[in-house]
């Protein structure tokens, strides 16, 4: 019974680091999630300006983006699922307050 139920966390864990989102995935998240609409397609949305502050980190059954300027974090994803903890970072990716002219 223990050796199966080792077998069996294995098996989970082999799964879950081949089965994670790339960055492309989390880009079109973040898209859909800060505009509300349908991401264009993946070469077009990879061209942005935005994501030049983003930093990609993968770690072992978690991935993650990273505001670079701001230094918190914008979404994380496990297996198939993405969560957009921070929508606001697109408004304003690199942390900077928008200038008023008086």
């Amino acid at each position: 019974m223990r050796s199966f139920l080792w077998f069996l966390l294995i098996a989970l864990l082999g799964v879950t680091s081949v089965v994670k989102p790339d960055l492309n995935v989390h880009r079109q998240k973040i898209y859909e999630t800060a505009t509300g609409s349908p991401a264009p397609a993946t070469a077009d949305l990879a061209l942005l300006p935005e994501w030049k502050d983003l930093k990609f980190r993968d770690f072992y059954f978690v991935t993650v983006t990273q505001s670079i300027g701001r230094e918190t974090i914008v979404s994380y994803g496990v297996l198939r699922y993405i969560k957009v903890v921070n929508p606001d970072w697109w408004a304003n990716p690199h942390g900077k307050k928008p200038v008023s002219i008086d």
